[in-house]
């Protein structure tokens, strides 16, 4: 598997219920990719327990994205907005929550938010990272050098992100004297890392492992069929046995039925025909060695 994926247990458990590991008496904040869920984000505003939002691209170099922007909003423990918020962001994958310490003022944590947004990258120019996305912010967290995640952890106090399989995990605190000085900057391993998140969690979830159970070559036979336009979650979810068997997709007439220069959904049918045949194979060499 990948290295970022390899270190997730090291860096984060599941933490089963949040009622385990929240703080009654400290306000709990979320950070709500709105842009997905607008109606959904703006019904949660008007719940009991809602104390303030603040759009995160507001009064920054992104505000002219700021109908995008995403919402760190301040929520009462234990109270209806939360219970809403929370499975807004691990049901609908819309968002993360954290608890800072009550020397955290909401204000400190909008600012040190704010600033995590845009990276330097190994290119030379800037990337604008999905913060908001529990994947990216997987990815990052999964990725990142210790004093870069110590950087990026300081303030957050309880961090928590949703899994693909709906849970919630929870992230080990990290300290680092070198951190509130340390310039954002992507590594080729984050970049990486932040480029196949998307495919790791569709595997995840749609094969019921975790993250980390994620194995490179299922990654590999995913790219292979995005490379040879098969795209569509439907079309890849229907090929699951296809991706995980590399030596069926070394076969030449593998290969062949996805250099075709036909639509998508020809090389689909044809693939799951092929596959068929090949599981049908196993079964009679199963049955024929017991």
């Amino acid at each position: 598997m990948s290295g970022w994926l390899a270190r997730l247990p090291e860096r984060a458990r599941v933490s089963g219920e949040p009622e385990a590991w929240l703080a009654p008496d400290r306000p709990v904040m979320l950070v709500l990719d709105q842009r997905r869920a607008t109606e959904a984000c703006r019904e949660l505003l008007g719940h009991e327990g809602t104390q303030e939002h603040v759009p995160l691209f507001a009064a920054t170099p992104l505000s002219p994205l700021l109908e995008a922007s995403p919402w760190c909003v301040r929520l009462e423990a234990d109270s209806d907005a939360w219970r809403v918020g929370e499975a807004l962001c691990r049901e609908r994958r819309l968002g993360w929550c954290c608890q800072p310490s009550s020397t955290v003022t909401f204000s400190d944590l909008v600012e040190h938010l704010r600033g995590l947004f845009v990276w330097a990258d190994p290119q030379g120019g800037q990337s604008l990272i999905n913060l908001q996305d529990p994947v990216a912010l997987t990815a990052l967290l999964g990725s990142a050098e210790l004093v870069m995640l110590a950087r990026m952890l300081a303030p957050l106090g309880e961090l928590s992100t949703p899994t693909p399989q709906g849970h919630w995990q929870a992230w080990q605190s990290i300290e680092s004297r070198e951190a509130p000085d340390t310039p954002l900057r992507l590594t080729p391993d984050m970049e990486a890392a932040l480029k196949v998140a998307p495919q790791a969690w569709f595997l995840a979830e749609r094969l019921g492992v975790r993250l980390d159970e994620v194995d490179a070559t299922w990654l590999e036979g995913l790219a292979m069929l995005n490379r040879h336009g098969i795209t569509r979650a439907r079309h890849l979810e229907s090929l699951l046995p296809y991706v995980q068997r590399a030596e069926w997709r070394e076969r030449e007439e593998s290969r062949e039925m996805l250099g075709k220069n036909q639509p998508a959904w020809r090389k689909v049918k044809a693939l799951r025909e092929l596959m068929g045949t090949l599981q049908a194979q196993d079964r009679d060499t199963h049955a024929w060695t017991m």
